[in-house]
């Protein structure tokens, strides 16, 4: 039987190193701003091509630097800032956080006190009002979407309130709000929570309805 003539192999040849490459060693990109040259680092904190590369990499940092230092200075001005604000400030900011979950929440629904879906502006309603009811003035299940007329012009138009919450949830929760609630003072921290809770919820709202066409209202 007649043996096949074994194939020839070329033997495997290493790509030369490039011009300045120490073998063994990749070249890597410079890390200068704009600069496509690649180079063999001499060391791990060798990260420009040439002096140029590196006096430009050294003005980024600082440049880096001061924007970091601009923008902690700026957060420390808005809490210096947010120190000074009265209280009243704080609470109207979180009745706005508040009343903008109560829209996305009720997007679908009509006003609660006459059940129109056109309005000149939607609105977030207070039952209980919040001059007689602080206490009850960030209870979601106190306030609801209600149209400009009703909010306004009709005072709340109550009378249709109560109707449009007892046909929407029943007797239960009208029970709920007629019944007394202990009063709340409100800190500037327990705001800052109620805001950041209100806001979460509303983030979620808006993301699972991200498929749905019905538009959210801003709180007036």
């Amino acid at each position: 039987m007649k043996r096949s003539t074994p194939l020839k192999r070329t033997p495997f040849k290493a790509k030369p190193p490039e011009a300045g490459q120490q073998p063994g060693k990749k070249p890597v990109k410079c890390k200068a701003p704009g600069c496509q040259n690649r180079f063999v680092r001499r060391s791990m904190t060798h990260k420009a091509c040439g002096p140029d590369c590196a006096e430009a990499l050294v003005a980024a940092d600082r440049a880096k630097e001061a924007a970091r230092a601009q923008r902690a200075a700026d957060r420390a001005h808005r809490e210096a800032l947010a120190d000074i604000k009265p209280l009243s400030h704080w609470l109207k900011a979180t009745e706005r956080v508040v009343n903008r979950y109560v829209l996305v929440r009720d997007r679908k629904q009509p006003c609660i006190s006459c059940g129109t879906y056109d309005t000149v502006q939607w609105e977030a309603g207070h039952f209980k009002s919040v001059g007689a009811h602080r206490e009850m003035r960030y209870l979601a299940a106190n306030i609801h979407k209600q149209c400009h007329h009703c909010n306004v012009n009709k005072s709340g138009n109550l009378h249709g309130y109560r109707a449009g919450l007892l046909a929407r949830y029943g007797q239960a929760l009208l029970d709920q709000l007629d019944s007394p609630h202990p009063p709340l003072d409100h800190t500037r921290e327990s705001l800052a929570e109620i805001r950041r809770q209100f806001a979460a919820m509303t983030r979620a709202l808006e993301k699972s309805a991200a498929n749905d066409h019905a538009p959210f209202h801003r709180a007036a």
